[in-house]
């Protein structure tokens, strides 16, 4: 049996064995340029300042200078390419169906980062 709990920003995902395990977590970035107020109250609480929308070209250069011997894994999903690391199990999926920015993020924008 599996779950999701949907938190806005966050969604976890949830499985039942013997007992309720979490299984993994999702940055739903793509919601962050809806959301001014979540912005403005997550810099107040944490000092830490996220913008509306993160290009994949500078987080992917922040992650390879951070670990260059790991290769990530690239696979095409219906209107998203996820860039994955196996032995992180983190997946950062990527707007590919050549959107402009809007409400929403855009082509080569990150949509969301999948955690487990």
């Amino acid at each position: 049996m599996d779950a999701r709990r949907d938190y806005g920003l966050i969604e976890l995902s949830l499985t039942k064995k013997s007992e309720w395990v979490l299984a993994g977590a999702t940055l739903q970035l793509h919601r962050l340029p809806g959301n001014p107020d979540l912005l403005r109250e997550f810099h107040r609480d944490s000092g830490v300042a996220f913008q509306s929308y993160t290009a994949w070209r500078e987080l992917e250069e922040c992650f390879l200078s951070a670990a260059p011997d790991v290769a990530l894994q690239c696979v095409q999903q219906r209107g998203f390419l996820e860039y994955r690391n196996p032995d992180a199990k983190v997946s950062v999926f990527v707007v590919d169906d050549g959107a402009e920015r809007s409400e929403w993020p855009g082509h080569g924008e990150v949509w969301s980062i999948a955690l487990g």
